[in-house]
């Protein structure tokens, strides 16, 4: 930091229980990332390089109705931001097997869980593939991966396709599907909140990926599939490929750690809950815990088996326990703050609540829920919530864990 940073006065703590940093101190992290990215010039300090490495590359062979789970080798080096999968899988489907049809969110499906756990034994991360295409669509502000349409001459469009998986795969022919799986652990590309040390003194990260039973069944049900119809008598078979790329920042002055401790102190959270005993008519809630700051969440309501384009809810609400309602939304609003928000709908049944502009930040608003309230309800009906938030590692470890059950 330049010096006449350094000769401050003594940082006092904070009194905001979300953040135990004061100002000072937090002003000192910002000032130190800044330098880190090279973004600010000091002249006591060197700036670090951005790499995006390939961390491990392998392949695997899952069988079908099996969960199959791969222990990923992340590079024990630098200010690591993010981890991007790369996942390519040769589906194919025997002559005496039936067709199969792509359902909501196709290649996506894939992967049942993805989990990670940072130097410090934090999990981070539990949640669905899906779910990490649906944060990433909200950080991005667009579908991941698409191309746009242009009626330009160029050649600009659609050529290499990021993102693929066949609309339907017949008997006896092969279909490759692909996706990269964004893995964030910063908030941010320009951003190191969040940020974990690769080389962290005798801490181990845990990466572990597990590809989906389901993601070929005979069943109909699109929440739990990327393909329906699959013949069980006469499965199909699954080859993938597999790269990890791994993106951090490296050769940068040791000396920005310290001043880098509220940054680094981050935990960026994304993991999911299955919410059941669901009741019709009624404003279905799921709380969100104390001691964070939530900036989305989605809610994915598989009413039986299928998924409804909004067609069987009345309304969502987002309110506080002393019965404050924040907003109130027919599913008609909610379609239209969601194009607003990245061009199009969401797959039937899904709905993207993004607060990240205005988060949820429970220790203001006190015990916080948001609601689902189903016109109809067929048998086993669930909602499966994602949460996104952040919190402060040494905060987090004195908070409840995330929700885990619901209803009215």
């Amino acid at each position: 930091m330049a010096q006449q940073q350094t000769a401050a006065a003594p940082a006092r703590p904070s009194n905001n229980v979300l953040q135990p940093f004061s100002a000072q101190q937090q002003a000192q992290s910002a000032y130190a990332s800044a330098v880190l990215r090279g973004v600010q010039q000091d002249p006591h300090f060197a700036p670090g390089q951005r790499y995006e490495q390939i961390a491990q590359s392998g392949s695997f062979v899952p069988v079908y109705g099996q969960a199959y789970t791969l222990n990923l080798q992340p590079l024990p080096v630098g200010l690591i931001t993010k981890y991007v999968l790369e996942l390519v899988c040769t589906v194919t489907n025997p002559s005496a097997g039936s067709a199969l049809t792509r359902t909501g969110f196709g290649p996506w499906q894939m992967l049942s869980n993805v989990t990670y756990t940072d130097s410090a034994q934090n999990q981070r991360i539990n949640t669905y593939g899906w779910h990490l295409a649906a944060v990433n669509a909200m950080r991005r502000r667009r579908i991941p991966g698409s191309a746009l349409s242009t009626d330009s001459p160029s050649g600009f469009g659609a050529t290499l396709a990021p993102i693929a998986a066949p609309a339907s795969i017949a008997a006896g022919a092969s279909g490759t599907v692909r996706a990269f799986f964004e893995i964030p652990v910063a908030t941010g590309r320009h951003s190191l909140k969040g940020a974990v040390l690769g080389n962290a003194l005798l801490g181990t990260q845990q990466l572990q990926i597990t590809f989906n039973p389901t993601f070929c069944q005979a069943g109909t049900d699109p929440l739990k599939s990327g393909y329906t119809g699959a013949s069980a008598s006469n499965p199909p078979t699954f080859a993938c490929t597999f790269n990890l790329y791994q993106h951090y920042f490296d050769n940068y002055d040791p000396g920005l750690l310290v001043p880098l401790a509220p940054d680094l102190s981050i935990i960026y959270e994304l993991k999911t809950t299955v919410f059941s005993s669901l009741v019709q008519g009624i404003e279905n809630f799921f709380r969100y815990s104390p001691l964070r700051e939530y900036w989305s969440t989605v809610l994915a309501f598989d009413n039986g088996g299928t998924m409804n384009p909004g067609t069987d809810i009345t309304d969502f609400t987002l309110q506080a326990a002393n019965q404050t309602t924040f907003w109130k939304r027919t599913p008609s609003m909610q379609s239209y703050i969601q194009r607003n928000t990245f061009g199009d709908d969401a797959p039937p049944g899904v709905y993207f609540f993004d607060t990240s502009d205005e988060p949820i930040i429970t220790a203001a608003d006190g015990n916080t829920v948001i609601t689902l309230n189903p016109s109809s309800l067929q048998s086993g009906a669930t909602v499966t919530v994602g949460w996104e938030d952040v919190a402060v590692a040494q905060v987090l470890s004195a908070a409840p864990s995330l929700a885990g059950m619901g209803g009215s």
